[in-house]
């Protein structure tokens, strides 16, 4: 989104063919500008979370698990950091980048990423971004019970991490607050 209308979009492949994305899902990704709807970037890697932010885009290029700064006239990717974990969910308060990391399923939908090559390494969680530095400063990590993160947002003007938990087929059932309301 940008000034309120939709700007940016990501897709796994340039193709209207059922599944057609998995036959080169390492470099098929695109970054499509909605406006002109022609395609901004190629050549990505399971893109996710297109997001514009100080006048400035930026894309999780997911399969590497980057954050990566899109330059607007010439589509061009510049990673700003590179994260342990399937990048997915960005979300920005201030200065700040937030995105959401993943283990990796074992399923052909995953095999053969690059990031694969660091499965031992990767993490479910939250990785905190200073955008000035470009430098992760903080990292939430899930060690048990979940291990993907779809999406992730910022509430302003809340002090306190919450977290809502859920399974496949089942309402939320679960809201974790960091750190817990005893300690504030």
């Amino acid at each position: 989104m940008e000034q309120g209308r939709p700007r940016y979009v990501t897709v796994l492949a340039a193709t209207d063919t059922a599944a057609g994305w998995r036959a080169d899902k390492a470099k098929s990704g695109c970054l499509i500008d909605v406006q002109s709807g022609e395609f901004l970037s190629r050549g990505l890697c399971m893109p996710h979370s297109p997001r514009v932010h100080q006048q400035q885009l930026y894309v999780l290029n997911s399969g590497h698990g980057h954050l990566s700064h899109v330059d607007r006239r010439t589509g061009q990717l510049t990673p700003v950091e590179q994260m342990p974990g399937y990048t997915r969910g960005l979300a920005f308060h201030g200065q700040f980048a937030f995105v959401g990391l993943s283990r990796i399923r074992e399923t052909n939908v995953f095999g053969g990423l690059p990031i694969g090559e660091r499965r031992e390494e990767l993490c479910c969680g939250i990785a905190v971004i200073d955008m000035t530095s470009g430098r992760t400063v903080a990292t939430f990590r899930f060690l048990s019970g979940v291990e993907e993160i779809f999406a992730v947002d910022v509430v302003p003007g809340f002090m306190n991490l919450a977290i809502g938990g859920s399974t496949k087929g089942e309402q939320q059932n679960e809201i974790w607050v960091v750190p817990p309301q005893s300690r504030l």
